[in-house]
């Protein structure tokens, strides 16, 4: 029998995990290992939001951005409706994206396109939080809360014959014994590859106990309030290449001043943590393929700045594929161009 294929999933953040399920599913003749510094609470990806808001993020094209946004929305809703939801962090939520300026300004044609609900808010609704409001969306969508999805994800890959090994690359032809790697690195990347068109996006928010907030709230000032499973997000920052992983207090005061303006009944929350993570941001998310001098074949997927959690199924979507068409021979990368 011909050896199976040996393949290691570099990174244990959320897009990493979904690669190697992913991969687990696609082709169970593999053997898949994680390699990663960290898990879990170690990870940007512990401190996201995970609600399904498209933004800025950009795939190699448009036509592949849609399938990214849309493969992803099918696989959340079709977890939110099984037995796992709970396990996985899956929630369903309501709420109001609001701007003082035109409804341009904060009209997302994606959840028009995948939000069964998505309608301009009225004139009642659009006082419903103080601020003078001018416009605004109402929409339902999901959330991933990662303090539970990311061990849901662990343990699936796990019991499905995984192996994860804790251990920090410095350079990929360090990685010894595997046909292919999958490069899931987020903003590590930049270091890993030297990547110059991957680069930090600060992001800070306050992770709360006010379990009255069963709505979101968005603004189109960096102001969110985002309920979980049994957290609130309250946020945030978007810093352009600022690589602090230290609590600002302005940004601190900031964020508070803004979401209890929104929301006056938070200044009574009790405050869990204070969070502080890099987003990798990348225009557009590099998924290619590459060849290493030394013959072994890498695809790389990072740089989904804040919409890792949001885009992470069809992104492992887009890894299978890449991986599938190298094991039949396929190198080239039709859609992009290279570094």
């Amino acid at each position: 029998m011909p050896e199976p294929v040996r393949i290691c999933v570099l990174g244990a953040g959320v897009i990493g995990l979904h690669a190697a399920r992913r991969l687990q599913a696609d082709l169970p003749a593999a053997q898949v290992t994680i390699v990663a510094a960290g898990q879990g609470e170690s990870t940007t990806s512990i401190g996201a939001a995970g609600i399904f808001r498209p933004g800025v993020f950009r795939a190699p094209t448009p036509r592949l951005t849609d399938e990214i946004m849309d493969e992803s929305w099918r696989y959340y809703k079709a977890l939110l409706a099984s037995e796992q939801a709970a396990a996985a962090g899956l929630c369903e939520v309501s709420g109001y994206l609001l701007t003082r300026r035109g409804p341009e300004a904060i009209h997302n044609p994606h959840l028009e396109r995948l939000c069964p609900d998505y309608r301009a808010a009225n004139g009642r609704e659009l006082a419903i939080c103080p601020g003078g409001w001018k416009n605004g969306f109402f929409c339902t969508t999901l959330v991933t809360d990662d303090t539970y999805h990311l061990g849901w994800l662990t343990q699936c890959f796990k019991e499905a014959g995984g192996t994860i090994v804790e251990r920090e690359v410095e350079n990929l032809r360090d990685i010894k014994g595997f046909d292919i790697i999958v490069n899931c690195t987020g903003i590590g990347a930049r270091k890993l590859t030297g990547d110059s068109r991957l680069v930090p996006l600060r992001g800070q928010v306050f992770k709360v106990k006010a379990p009255w907030i069963k709505m979101f709230f968005m603004t189109d000032d960096d102001t969110y309030v985002v309920p979980g499973v049994d957290r609130v997000t309250l946020g945030g920052t978007r810093q352009f290449g600022v690589y602090s992983t230290a609590v600002d207090e302005h940004d601190s005061a900031s964020i508070w001043d803004r979401c209890t303006r929104l929301i006056p009944s938070l200044k009574r929350a009790e405050v869990i943590q204070e969070w502080v993570g890099l987003r990798p941001h990348r225009d557009p998310v590099r998924m290619e393929k590459e060849r290493l001098d030394t013959g072994v074949m890498v695809v790389h997927c990072y740089g989904h700045g804040g919409y890792g959690v949001m885009t992470a199924p069809g992104s492992a979507g887009q890894v299978s594929r890449m991986v599938t068409e190298i094991l039949r021979g396929d190198f080239s990368n039709p859609l992009v161009s290279s570094l």
